[in-house]
């Protein structure tokens, strides 16, 4: 049996521990110093960022460059400093750094999204793609958003992850869960995540994805800590 340990840093920012590997996801903030007590253990880490935003990249990840820590960023970061084990990364392409495949998918806003395949775990983590249906928006840019995200959905359509992250952003109100649940009729997700949640906590108890039910996991506070098993 493999387990997974997936630690919520905050927003969209998340570390995964499995084995000797730490995957860390857009990370911004960690209030609760989570990456100070797992960075004492002797992982490969491996930095992902979606992409240039402020909460989803913050260049104090730079400050652990070593031999054995590798760098995946989405191609519109821009770095100040020259480090080694650097990847940048644009949509639709794909990359293998050891025994860890990732590959992107584009987003509809900036940056990417994350497909990362290790230790037969396949995650996906969004990053800001997300159906974008702002109230109070004109029709064209509501149908621009609409098609953008059908778009970039049809690249995975009918893949299996076995843990995915995907924006439930509060601001949209009504509209908060839209892309989400249409994703998960797209693709099988064994276990979903809702981020990027701007004070929102969803509280739906199950949801239907393609091929059957997802289990959703609600992080709530900084350093919220699951295991995941298979």
């Amino acid at each position: 049996m493999s387990k997974l340990e997936v630690y919520f840093l905050g927003h969209s920012g998340f570390a995964i521990e499995l084995n000797d590997k730490l995957l860390i996801f857009d990370y911004y903030i960690d209030d609760n110093n989570v990456l100070t007590k797992l960075f004492l253990k002797n992982h490969k880490k491996y930095f992902f960022s979606s992409h240039n935003h402020h909460d989803h990249y913050n260049e104090e990840i730079l400050k652990y460059a070593s031999a054995n820590t590798y760098y995946i960023l989405s191609d519109d970061i821009v770095l100040q400093k020259n480090i080694s084990n650097v990847n940048l990364i644009s949509p639709d392409n794909e990359i293998i750094i050891g025994d860890i495949t990732v590959k992107t998918i584009g987003s509809t806003d900036a940056g990417v999204a994350f497909i990362v395949q290790f230790n037969d775990w396949t995650i996906f983590h969004a990053g800001d793609l997300n159906w974008w249906h702002w109230n109070g928006d004109t029709e064209d840019n509501l149908k621009f958003a609409a098609e953008n995200f059908q778009k970039e959905l049809s690249k995975i359509k009918g893949f299996y992850f076995d843990v995915a992250f995907f924006p439930v952003d509060a601001r949209l109100e009504e509209h908060s869960a839209k892309g989400v649940n249409e994703f998960l009729h797209c693709v099988k997700v064994d276990h979903i995540v809702p981020m990027h949640m701007h004070g929102l906590v969803w509280r739906e108890n199950k949801v239907v994805t393609k091929n059957g039910e997802s289990k959703i996991w609600f992080p709530e506070q900084y350093g919220d800590k699951v295991t995941f098993e298979k």
